[in-house]
């Protein structure tokens, strides 16, 4: 049975390239770079967020009820997914697609 939550394990499939460019768009513009899911912005640079989503890319969506802000495990970041979910981005599939630059460098810097 899926689980419908929304969590960087979201992003793995850019990791192979099978996820189409209008599909890695959608996620970065839908998911990723909405601060009410996973706390970063286009810019890096915290605009928009409160304190229960400031450090990006929690371990699973901000707006999911399994979301306690600053808790243990579900909330805070997690190297290991930060780092998946960079190396999708950072897949040769998507290396000109302009709104994966703009995630790839805003997940960096925030």
């Amino acid at each position: 049975r899926f689980r419908r939550r929304i969590t960087p394990t979201s992003f793995y499939p850019m990791l192979s390239g099978i996820a189409t460019v209008g599909r890695a768009e959608s996620m970065l513009r839908g998911w990723l770079l909405n601060a009410s899911r996973f706390c970063i912005t286009p810019k890096g640079n915290f605009a928009g967020n409160d304190d229960t989503c400031y450090w990006g890319l929690p371990s699973v969506s901000a707006d999911d009820p399994a979301f306690p802000p600053l808790g243990y495990w579900r909330g805070y970041v997690w190297g290991p997914m930060a780092l998946l979910t960079y190396w999708g981005l950072s897949h040769e599939a998507y290396l000109d697609v302009p709104l994966v630059t703009t995630a790839r460098a805003a997940l960096c810097k925030q």
